[in-house]
């Protein structure tokens, strides 16, 4: 079946919507992006949206993972699937993804008719980086395990490693039966990054093991929308357009001005800006302003040339104008150096007139504080300039949310890929992210719209969504996020206050909408190297304490100094050697350019 026949399905009479609005439901898995393309497994994937719309529906559906003809793995519709039960590890502290009746809830049920695959699904509730380690030394493994999938980071090093010492189930002698899965991880649809160091065979002596979740198109993208937010009552009081600031003069500007009023609330000073405990993300308009340096702090100029962002003068201005904004008390003193209770008591109690962090995170904390005081929503500053002067550039990487692995000891590779296969096709993620029609939603215009009463309950019960099996693991087994650019967004978001709101501030903050790029950035190839790990990591990771030490330095010159005495470490330890290196590399393959922080 193409990809007109699917939209036929979908009930698609017009082209797709295009919301560039962040799902906070996906976000609960991720953390923290390719188009579709016509390919010659289209046909394979193909698949009726209106058959995962009814549980009962075993007709008209020819997705390449279900069972009316003949399925991925050989067994024919008039051959009963193999029943398995297969454990799933989740290893994303705190996520309860395990619905409470694992079996017999609805999606559930639709999984097993489709697969034959029931899934025991095992929730984390400490670091995870501890529990790999743990699950390898103690070899309680589970069939399928997902995680975190940063290039570099200690959960995909530990995963190459078990890889490399064969501790893990090569998938390559299984894709070619599983179309759905061979498509999306093409080398086309994986983020460069990821993919030379944990996808290229030639890694693993020619296996493969590994398997990725990413957004499918740039709307799909996770886009937090950090900025400045300002209380919209302050604004008028100030008198300055809060879209109208875009540069770190008119930052200041702002800033002062509502000093100079002299505000309180319930008989205490409004604090001109501020944020959350420990000082997070109070300088990101700053790091706008003058680095945006991207995954791991490197910087790629137009003549290729790759620079350690501390090193630069961009840092130097970043510090001496966030030593500016402190010690003029119009950043609260304190911003760095409170607790999550502090600040959150100031936030609750409307004393910051700019808060700066993600979007969710200030909706979330200030819902309280707006219900008595309607007039003082917090609404978007800028957009900011970025180090370049535009204002309206936002480059993300194609993000990757979940990795996917299987230990050697899986009981059973292959009922676990065709699993996975069906969770990768649009029927797959429409039953898993919206359950089943009629009973969670029903379709209007081609698009999925959540039942009243569900969201009702919801609202009422946070565990009723989990046991109907939605927000649960088999979330994290989808492959490709369609949840905008096929389905216009998560269930029940155009009922949603929170997502219409956020919906209005992306047109403000991105109003040229989002590129996404999958070329390789040089924080991920450093963290390959094991210099970086021995000579360097040391002194980064207690880099961002020192910058913040010279934020509260007594003049500019002393700031400088504590910078250099870093700098000097640093360039000790080789970091010129470092630059010169990806410099060179960048040469063979182009790396980012430019990445917006989010």
């Amino acid at each position: 079946m193409g990809d007109n026949e699917v939209k036929e399905l979908l009930g698609w009479k017009k082209g797709l919507s295009v919301l560039a609005v962040a799902s906070l439901t996906a976000l609960t898995i991720a953390g923290c992006s390719n188009s579709n393309s016509n390919s010659n497994s289209n046909s394979s994937e193909g698949n009726s949206a209106a058959a995962a719309s009814n549980a009962n529906s075993k007709s008209n559906t020819t997705d390449a993972a279900a069972n009316n003809s003949k399925s991925t793995d050989g067994e024919t519709a008039n051959e009963p699937l193999k029943q398995v039960k297969l454990s799933l590890l989740t290893n994303w502290n705190g996520w309860n993804s395990a619905p409470p009746d694992e079996e017999n809830n609805p999606i559930a049920k639709v999984i097993r008719e489709k697969t034959g695959v029931t899934l025991d699904i095992i929730p984390v509730n400490q670091n995870e980086v501890e529990k790999i380690n743990t699950m390898f030394a103690t070899q309680d493994l589970p069939d399928i395990y997902i995680g975190a999938p940063w290039v570099g980071g200690a959960e995909m090093e530990a995963f190459y490693k078990a890889g490399n010492e064969g501790q893990l189930t090569d998938l390559t002698p299984y894709l070619d039966k599983f179309p759905n899965i061979t498509k999306y991880m093409a080398k086309d649809k994986v983020p460069a990054g990821f993919y030379n160091r944990y996808i290229d065979p030639s890694n693993f002596g020619g296996k493969s093991y590994f398997l990725i979740s990413t957004p499918m198109t740039p709307q799909d993208s996770t886009d937090w929308l950090y900025s400045s937010y300002i209380r919209k009552d302050i604004a008028a009081k100030v008198g300055i357009d809060p879209q109208s600031v875009h540069t770190p003069d008119d930052y200041y500007n702002l800033l002062k001005k509502i000093k100079d009023l002299g505000l309180k609330e319930n008989g205490k000073d409004i604090i001109p800006a501020g944020g959350f405990h420990g000082g997070w993300a109070v300088d990101y308009m700053a790091n706008r302003f003058f680095l945006d340096t991207g995954d791991g702090g490197w910087m790629t100029d137009k003549d290729g040339n790759v620079k350690y962002g501390f090193m630069t003068q961009n840092q130097t201005d970043e510090v001496l104008y966030m030593r500016k904004l402190i010690s003029e008390g119009l950043i609260d003193p304190e911003a760095f150096l409170q607790s999550e209770a502090i600040a959150n008591e100031k936030v609750s109690q409307g004393r910051y007139a700019v808060l700066t962090a993600h979007f969710n995170s200030i909706y979330d904390a200030t819902r309280s504080f707006v219900k008595d005081h309607p007039d003082a929503e917090f609404v978007p500053v800028g957009p900011f300039n970025d180090r370049d002067g535009n204002p309206n550039r936002a480059v993300f990487n194609q993000g990757t949310s979940n990795v996917i692995a299987f230990p050697k000891s899986n009981k059973d590779i292959e009922a676990s890929l065709r699993l996975i296969d069906y969770l990768y096709s649009d029927e797959g993620n429409l039953l898993v992210k919206y359950g089943i029609e009629g009973q969670t939603y029903t379709m209007k215009d081609g698009k999925p719209v959540a039942i009243p009463d569900v969201l009702k309950k919801k609202q009422e019960d946070p565990n009723y969504a989990l046991s109907l099996g939605l927000d649960a693991g088999y979330n994290a087994l989808t492959g490709p996020d369609r949840t905008f650019s096929l389905f216009g967004g998560p269930l029940g978001h155009e009922a949603d206050p929170k997502s219409k709101l956020q919906e209005e501030y992306t047109k403000i903050l991105r109003p040229q909408g989002v590129q996404m790029v999958t070329t390789i950035d040089p924080g991920s190839v450093v963290r390959t190297d094991p210099k970086w790990e021995s000579n360097f990591k040391p002194i980064v990771d207690n880099q961002q304490s020192v910058i913040q030490q010279a934020y509260y330095a007594k003049s500019d010159d002393e700031a400088i100094k504590i910078l250099d005495q870093v700098r000097a470490q640093l360039e000790k330890a080789g970091i010129h050697d470092i630059e010169k290196m990806l410099t060179e590399k960048n040469k063979e393959t182009p790396m980012t350019f430019y990445i917006t922080g989010n």
